[in-house]
């Protein structure tokens, strides 16, 4: 049996006892005052709509939230539909042809001829261009944190920091670091690794329990938590299988774990819950490679590893759509009509995305944002997009997950839930829009936040 497979049934069991596991370190810092809203948005990275109510998957948890509160059939997420870039419109209430964040990282340029790339180690004020929901909550002085959830590194307005970023635990709040250290979770050597070194179900144990020590002894007005294990299983192993509903219900424990938590706490009447994820997924049985067909074509070249060193054409993969970037200003219109013809004629390209057409989809124009393609490739049915430069062909067989295709895929809708403080009981809508988050929040925190496109939800709210 896989390894990965062995050691996420293993944290699984051991998360069944999590409560009790853990020990209690300091005490409540911020005791909660009598009728003070709070809310906490968890994210479950790689949720997708139609399985909130598969039958074969055990979620009572959340099934529960979804019955008291109010849910929707559906979250349509921002394009691309990755993980850092809907985490960033969850919060900001805007696409990125706004708040400026298109990878899961930032895209790099260089001189022309030389390759883009995409560098993680950023901080929220390298990524994100426009103010947040905590930095609203911040500034009407509630308490802030936030649990892995992207673009968050060094921002300030967070208390309680343990960021989506390499080197997490270098860039997380001393103090909760400190407790962490103390309850023995973390070590020394976890300041050195750029991905905490542990196995998927590992690091959601250790996620887990940090933010059951925020909750329980700082009792945030906000705090936003961002699950990755399922998108991990789902990339691995693909969506609709035992693996991934495995990776669900262990989510679905960890929500039962802040539910005890918010309760320790003497919160639960106050606190407005959000369960929601950044985008669907789907499996692909061909991977397109373009950065090949650019090779064979003289439009890039590689080192003897296969590393691309020369490029005037390049693309980067986001799953299911590619952006292509013309690197050489002096050819750059040439170029473009080449590839163009090239991937028009490439199996398992769909569509090709001009930047008359971009925003239409909340994309920037490139000319407004250098991290944007000067073309958007988007992958068919059964395929998906990969960055490497190696090797003969283009179009080669892979079984695996993949999300990243255009909102317009019924396969990336996400999962919204409402609960608690604050929200209708009974309540079921058609489709959400995921910029509608941030400002229906912020209503139930009672802040002002009117830089989002679109207003809260306001037909689920009992205010």
């Amino acid at each position: 049996m896989n390894k990965l497979f062995i050691s996420f049934l293993a944290g699984l069991l051991i998360t069944m006892g999590c409560i009790p596991a853990f020990s209690k370190v300091g005490h409540a810092q911020n005791s909660p005052e009598s009728g003070s809203p709070r809310a906490i948005v968890i994210s479950i990275d790689g949720f997708p709509s139609w399985l909130l109510w598969e039958e074969d998957l055990p979620l009572p948890n959340i099934r529960r939230l979804a019955r008291d509160g109010a849910y929707a059939r559906a979250m349509i997420p921002s394009n691309p539909s990755n993980t850092w870039s809907n985490h960033t419109t969850m919060v900001t209430g805007v696409y990125p042809e706004k708040h400026g964040v298109l990878h899961n990282g930032k895209l790099i340029r260089g001189a022309p001829g030389e390759p883009v790339y995409v560098k993680r180690e950023k901080t929220r004020y390298d990524l994100v261009y426009t103010s947040t929901l905590y930095d609203a909550a911040y500034n009407q002085g509630l308490r802030t944190a936030d649990i892995n959830w992207p673009c968050t590194r060094s921002a300030s307005a967070l208390h309680d920091r343990f960021p989506d970023t390499p080197y997490s635990v270098r860039h997380m709040s001393s103090e909760l670091r400190d407790e962490l250290m103390d309850m023995g979770l973390l070590h020394k050597e976890d300041l050195e690794s750029a991905g905490l070194g542990r196995t998927g179900a590992g690091r959601a144990f250790l996620r887990t329990a940090a933010a059951l020590q925020v909750i329980e002894h700082r009792t945030p007005h906000l705090i936003l938590i961002h699950l990755t294990f399922v998108d991990t299983i789902h990339h691995n192993y693909g969506v609709d299988t035992d693996a991934g509903y495995t990776a669900l219900a262990l989510a679905d424990r960890h929500i039962g774990d802040f539910k005890y938590a918010l309760r320790e706490a003497g919160v639960w009447d106050q606190t407005s819950i959000f369960i929601v994820s950044d985008h669907g997924f789907k499996n692909a049985e061909q991977m397109i490679t373009p950065n090949v067909l650019l090779r064979q074509n003289g439009l890039l070249e590689t080192d003897e590893n296969g590393n691309i060193e020369q490029a005037r054409i390049q693309i980067v993969s986001t799953g299911g759509t590619a952006m292509v970037y013309s690197l050489n200003p002096e050819t750059r219109k040439e170029d473009l009509a080449v590839v163009r013809d090239l991937f028009e004629q490439t199996r398992g390209i769909d569509r090709i995305l001009t930047p008359d057409e971009y925003s239409d989809f909340g994309f920037p124009k490139p000319a407004d944002n250098e991290q944007m393609g000067d073309l958007l490739l988007s992958a068919d049915t059964g395929y998906a997009f990969g960055n490497s430069a190696s090797g003969e062909k283009v179009v080669h067989d892979i079984q695996r997950g993949f999300h990243g295709y255009l909102n317009d895929n019924p396969k990336m809708e996400t999962v919204f839930i409402a609960s608690g403080r604050g929200i209708k009981s009974g309540k079921t809508l058609g489709t959400v829009d995921v910029r509608s988050l941030a400002p229906t929040v912020a209503r139930l925190l009672d802040i002002p936040f009117d830089t989002a496109d679109l207003p809260a939800l306001e037909e689920i709210l009992d205010l």
